[in-house]
């Protein structure tokens, strides 16, 4: 089903073509809708979007898989994968910027000065080494806060492109309307609605399948 949405992203333009895609797409989802025993790979994304993406896309383990094998995606998804899994947000004036500015009470300043303390004022090496690591992974959070808010929207406005590249596929939108998903669970609830809206009120900017858009729908709620 994924490989007919993905045809007819490549030829929305071919108007004879598309129309007959179209209706074929429809008349073969209709029957499934009726075949118990039929199973298809990311079924209620087309099925039942209006329930929003299926419980396997909101598992990082599985969701970070898949964005590994995405381009548009995979750096993205690195940075999320550093930002979500450390401690602690950092606030700083990273949120300059960015368009929509996220909220935290954490100030990597106040820590890097405290592990400065920590690290000379205690002789044990092993102090040390914990106030080495927790900086580092501290920095680490902050690159990747950097990578997301500065990137995350043009990411997004080229996969969604009314005239989306030939190499894109309509399981790569699904898997980027995934990491919307999981960005809203974590502290970037704001940024990921925004986008989502963004994408739904300009069609002039955007293409959106209606499984797309039910589904883009289903996490602003």
């Amino acid at each position: 089903m994924y490989a007919f949405h993905t045809l007819l992203l490549r030829h929305r333009n071919v108007e004879d073509f598309r129309v007959k895609l179209d209706n074929m797409v429809d008349r073969i989802k209709k029957g499934a809708l009726h075949d118990p025993h039929l199973y298809i790979p990311w079924a209620q994304e087309i099925y039942h979007p209006h329930l929003g993406v299926n419980g396997n896309f909101r598992d990082w383990n599985v969701l970070g898989d898949l964005i590994s094998d995405e381009p548009r995606l995979k750096l993205l998804g690195e940075a999320i994968n550093d930002y979500s899994g450390t401690s602690p947000p950092p606030t700083q004036d990273l949120s300059a910027s960015a368009n929509v500015p996220e909220k935290s009470s954490f100030s990597i300043g106040k820590l890097a000065s405290s592990l400065k303390h920590l690290k000379v004022g205690h002789k044990s090496s092993k102090a040390g080494e914990v106030a080495e690591e927790v900086t580092k992974e501290a920095t680490k959070k902050v690159a990747a806060y950097r990578y997301i808010t500065e990137n995350i929207n043009s990411i997004f406005a080229e996969i969604f492109l009314p005239e989306p590249a030939k190499d894109l596929s309509s399981q790569t939108r699904v898997v980027s309307i995934a990491v919307l998903f999981y960005l809203r669970k974590i502290d970037m609830k704001t940024r990921a609605v925004n986008i989502a809206q963004s994408i739904i009120q300009n069609p002039g900017s955007h293409f959106l399948f209606d499984y797309e858009r039910l589904l883009l729908q289903n996490l602003i709620k």
